[in-house]
């Protein structure tokens, strides 16, 4: 014999358990990316000053793992005098270099990195727009 109510109770807890269930793992999830945002902020190279520059910027992303994973990233802009954007993406790389940065050079400008943080691995790109005497730094974790 059926329970009057029964069906729509164990409908009712299955879902109360799923609800619970997203919200923990969205909880793990936005510890992971913040997690990874602290770890990247303790490398050297996140909080480098450019001792040319005009202006600098620093943006953050804390990065997310809904649906699909996306790193957290620093990135730091800088303006520098006319004619010195390329003198400061050679002295932002030796900085980057002397943080345990193993770098190789980009096709067009710039360096591409690789390092382990607090055994995360991350990556750094340095480059710039010579032109517009604009380079940038960004370092951003990577999934694995």
């Amino acid at each position: 014999m059926a329970v009057p109510g029964g069906e729509r109770r164990r409908n009712s807890r299955a879902a109360q358990l799923l609800a619970v269930a997203l919200v923990s793992a969205m909880a793990v999830a936005c510890g992971v990316s913040e997690s990874r945002l602290a770890r990247l902020k303790s490398d050297p190279m996140a909080t480098y000053a450019l001792a040319a520059a005009i202006d600098t910027r620093t943006n953050e992303i804390v990065g997310g793992t809904s649906g699909v994973s996306s790193p957290s990233m620093v990135r730091i802009t800088f303006t520098v005098p006319e004619g010195g954007a390329e003198a400061a993406i050679e002295e932002i790389a030796m900085a980057a270099t002397d943080a345990g940065w193993e770098l190789t050079p980009r096709e067009l400008n710039g360096f591409n990195g690789d390092k382990k943080i607090n055994g995360m691995s991350a990556q750094i790109l340095i480059a710039g727009i010579i032109q517009d005497d604009t380079v940038w730094l960004e370092l951003s974790s990577r999934a694995k």
